[in-house]
């Protein structure tokens, strides 16, 4: 483990026991972004494990360009610090037909977003390159059940990581699509 990853995860799990967690955990990730040693924690694979525990879940996020994935939940918090790239986070509620989009939100590098617990919400590169970013979930994301919606029919179904990526479609589908594999790894 690198001293940046290290003290990352140090510092998370300090913050994320703070009864303004969220808050405090957005601090953390938006001075890690911030430092040139945040492209260490830069991988090949879509998605890295950095740390997981009961109370904590970090993730290196790398999103391919043209790819929408599905509507989904966290069942916590989840605090998403993007540092390199472009990114449309699009918001849903429940509706009589699964879920309805209620708008959506640009996220550029830099930006630091905290999702609260039932959110529902899916997100897509809109850019050119890999989009990449730091996922800091208040819990244990692994055994946590979450919902996962199919974008066409509106079915909801329990997430898997399987269906996350069978589900992702191209946000613009006149631009070639590459459809990301699972490749949930773990560092430490």
């Amino acid at each position: 483990m690198s001293a940046f990853l290290g003290r990352l995860v140090r510092d998370c799990l300090a913050a994320s026991a703070e009864r303004d967690a969220p808050e405090r955990v957005a601090a953390v990730l938006r001075d890690a972004i911030a430092r040139p040693e945040v492209t260490e924690l830069s991988r090949d694979e879509e998605e890295v494990c950095l740390h997981r525990s009961q109370g904590l879940t970090l993730m290196s996020i790398r999103q391919t360009p043209n790819v929408l994935f599905p509507p989904h939940d966290h069942g916590m918090v989840a605090v998403i610090a993007t540092y390199d790239g472009r990114e449309i986070a699009k918001y849903f509620r429940l509706s009589s037909h699964g879920v309805a989009e209620v708008g959506e939100t640009a996220i550029e590098a830099g930006d630091v977003r905290i999702f609260p617990p039932h959110a529902i919400h899916a997100v897509a590169n809109v850019g050119e390159r890999h989009s990449r970013a730091i996922h800091a979930y208040l819990g244990d994301l692994v055994t946590q059940a979450r919902s996962i919606w199919d974008p066409v029919s509106g079915e909801r179904e329990p997430y898997s990581d399987e269906a996350y990526f069978r589900l992702a479609r191209p946000y613009d589908p006149a631009k070639p699509f590459q459809r990301p594999t699972t490749s949930f790894a773990h560092s430490v």
